[in-house]
């Protein structure tokens, strides 16, 4: 019986051992997939992040365009530049006016 319970005792050693093996296989795969998908994030993240720079940088500078543009505009022509600010002002009110009159009742 001993020499059984001693086999038993050795596969049940190997098994183990076999087992903690598979176990730190896995791991180490496991660490390795979150390594992966760390990097995939990472580049994904500073990929959207230079997109919203970019952006950035562009409408601030059709923004500097248009102020620009509109200081040119007051200084070279300040009465049609105020005839045409008035009149883009009515009409806004008078569309804001009836769409709100339309809403309502």
């Amino acid at each position: 019986m001993s020499e059984m319970n001693e086999h038993a005792a050795n596969v049940t050693k190997k098994t183990k051992h076999a087992a903690r093996d598979v176990l730190a296989d896995g791991v180490e795969h496991v660490k390795d997939i979150g390594q992966g998908v760390g990097k995939v994030v990472k580049e994904q993240v500073d990929r959207v992040s230079r997109g919203v720079r970019t952006g950035y940088r562009s409408a601030r500078a059709s923004g500097q365009e248009l102020e620009e543009a509109a200081q040119s505009s007051i200084r070279h022509m300040p009465i049609t530049t105020v005839l045409v600010a008035a009149g883009v002002g009515a009409l806004l009110g008078y569309a804001l006016g009836r769409a709100s009159t339309n809403h309502h009742g």
